[in-house]
């Protein structure tokens, strides 16, 4: 994700004065956010439930998101639990896991170990070389939480190669409950997000400030929750 990329993207959107917006991201440049509350048009962030939204939300907290799958994981009995997500930087999404997986440590009473979080690239082979790195740097890691989806099937597939039994030398989680997590051997617990729901919601109250001029949805946030999915890689 690139703030200004997209802010370049709102500028041609205005331009060709569309009634609303919707935002994944919730990290946006001030110059964004100037045009789009200079516009005066109505937007929907839905990636993530911001401190300070620019108007409506519909979303789930990623923090509390991967501070529920850390404690479940602590729960099963595991306690070198490692941490994986893509680049941080301008990735407010990546930013909030973490928080919430040290919130998790230390509210199970395990220290946090630098070592054990790691941040990567996209892809598969991201997936494979962060379990990699962990298990060579801190053998004793007895499960790898990987806030994305396929740096958990890249890291399932690694395990594999290497005759590494998950769980029994390692357990793996992921965050968001893609088909691929559910049909793999062993299927991998998770964290299962509405994100249908969310689409449908934000295009309600989109539509609703648009159409029907229902002022009384600014500022609305909208939280639609997770589920932590437990599965046979935990």
């Amino acid at each position: 994700y690139d703030p200004n990329e997209e802010e370049e993207l709102i500028t041609v959107f205005l331009s060709h004065r569309v009634g609303g917006l919707v935002l994944h991201s919730t990290e946006h440049t001030p110059q964004a956010i100037e045009k789009i509350r200079k516009s005066g048009i109505p937007v929907v962030e839905n990636g993530n439930i911001p401190k300070e939204p620019l108007d409506m939300v519909v979303s789930y907290s990623n923090r509390d998101a991967s501070y529920a799958m850390t404690m479940h994981l602590g729960r099963l009995g595991y306690r070198k639990i490692a941490f994986a997500s893509l680049y941080s930087v301008h990735n407010d999404r990546s930013q909030d896991r973490l928080k919430g997986y040290l919130a998790a440590l230390k509210q199970l009473g395990h220290e946090p170990d630098p070592r054990m979080v790691l941040e990567t690239g996209r892809g598969l082979a991201a997936g494979a070389e962060v379990v990699a790195r962990v298990m060579q740097s801190v053998p004793e890691v007895d499960a790898l939480f990987c806030a994305g989806e396929v740096l958990a099937a890249g890291a399932l597939f690694e395990c594999q190669r290497r005759n590494w039994a998950v769980p029994g030398r390692i357990a793996l989680a992921s965050f968001d409950d893609v088909d691929l997590l559910r049909h793999v051997s062993p299927s991998v617990t998770t964290l299962r997000l509405p994100r249908y729901d969310i689409g449908e919601r934000t295009a309600r109250i989109l539509l609703s400030r648009i159409i029907d001029g229902a002022d009384h949805l600014r500022g609305s946030v909208v939280d639609l929750k997770f589920e932590v999915i437990q599965r046979e890689s935990t």
